[in-house]
């Protein structure tokens, strides 16, 4: 999914030191499946996307 037209995912929306550690063993799961998993199961990027698109 783009965001305001820019090419942005969901994915870039979250920065590897930014990443929360929510289950036991997060921390050996590499940064770009934990954010992977992150953006699938939290961010709901049909939902940001109008409201994004309102801020400009």
């Amino acid at each position: 999914m783009l965001f305001c037209d820019r090419g942005l995912t969901t994915q870039d929306l979250v920065a590897k030191e930014e990443t929360p550690r929510l289950q036991n063993f997060d921390e050996f799961i590499p940064h770009n499946l934990l954010g992977k998993a992150i953006t699938c199961d939290y961010i709901n990027g049909a939902e940001l996307q109008p409201m994004m698109r309102s801020w400009s």
